[in-house]
C-alpha cells in the first residue's frame, strides 16, 4: 500500500513499549524551557494531534464519550502522546505523521488498539506489534506487511 513503506511489525512488546512508557523521552522539562512553557507546549500538541484526527473521525479527552481517538493530556507531560484508538486505517498514521510536522518538538504518538499497538516516531519509522491473531488484523487494517 502506498505511503506504508516506513511501516515495520515488531517481534517484541518491549519494541513499542519504549515509547507508550516513559523511556522515550520521560517527563522532564528540557534545561531550555520552564515547567509551564513545556506545559503549553504539551497541551498545544495534544491540540494538533485532536484537530488532525477529528478530521477523519471523533477525538475526545472525555473517557465517557464514544469515539473513535481517545486521548487524555492530564498525565506525566513528556513528548510522547499516547491516544486509544478504535479505528484501524491507513488514514489514522497519515493524518498522525500530518500533525507532527506542524509539532514545534519531536514526538511519538502512541496508538493503543488493544490487542495492537502501533508508535508513530518522529523520523517517520510506524512501528506496529501483536501477539494475537485478532491484533495481526488490526495491524492489517492499519496497512502493516506482512
Amino acid at each position: 500500500m502506498k505511503g506504508t513503506e516506513n511501516f515495520r511489525r515488531v517481534d517484541s512488546f518491549g519494541d513499542v513499549t519504549k515509547y507508550f512508557d516513559h523511556d522515550f523521552n520521560p517527563p522532564k522539562v528540557p534545561e531550555d524551557m520552564s515547567q509551564e512553557e513545556f506545559e503549553a507546549e504539551f497541551d498545544g500538541a495534544h491540540d494538533t494531534i485532536i484537530r488532525h484526527l477529528s478530521k477523519i473521525g471523533t477525538a475526545t479527552e472525555d473517557s465517557a464519550h464514544d469515539a473513535d481517538f481517545s486521548l487524555y493530556r492530564y498525565v506525566d507531560v513528556r513528548r510522547a502522546i499516547n491516544v486509544v484508538c478504535d479505528k484501524f486505517d491507513p488514514k489514522v498514521v497519515f493524518a498522525i505523521q500530518q500533525a507532527q510536522k506542524e509539532l514545534p518538538a519531536e514526538y511519538a504518538i502512541n496508538l493503543d488498539s488493544h490487542p495492537a499497538y502501533v508508535s508513530i516516531l518522529p523520523s517517520g519509522e510506524v512501528l506496529g506489534f501483536s501477539e494475537t491473531k485478532d491484533g495481526q488484523k488490526i495491524l492489517d487494517q492499519y496497512g502493516f506487511p506482512r
